[in-house]
């Protein structure tokens, strides 16, 4: 019988992971329920904070302009990925970041992706 259940729990599937493209955005998605935290791989930012300061400088901008109508939880969610390591800043090593005036992939969406071979990338400015 243990063998029998031990043998269902690894044959839960694996949630389809998505790669973001916009911290703004994606946390307003994540707030929405799509796609759920556990769905995220990772998001590749355009920002470039370098430390507590900076993120937490970000972070309240941003609770008054894109997360205007839910700050308290999309800066919730935006810290949970923070302290996951799911954020990435291509910007920090002067690298591209990804470009949002195309679309993606996911459902149309421009800030979603399912594989970083779908991004189109930009320079940096």
């Amino acid at each position: 019988m243990a063998q029998k259940m031990k043998a269902k729990v690894q044959q839960t599937p694996q949630l389809p992971k998505v790669i973001g493209l916009s911290l703004s955005f994606c946390v307003l998605d994540i707030v929405a329920g799509k796609p759920t935290l556990d769905e995220v791989e990772k998001i590749i930012a355009g920002t470039k904070c370098l430390n507590d300061e900076t993120w937490n400088k970000l972070i309240e901008d941003y609770r008054c302009s894109h997360w205007a109508e839910n700050p308290d939880e999309c800066e919730k969610v935006c810290r949970q990925l923070l302290a996951e390591g799911k954020v990435f800043q291509p910007h920090l090593r002067n690298d591209m970041a990804p470009r949002l005036t195309v679309r993606h992939g996911l459902n149309g969406s421009d800030h979603w992706v399912s594989s970083e071979a779908e991004i189109k990338w930009k320079l940096m400015m």
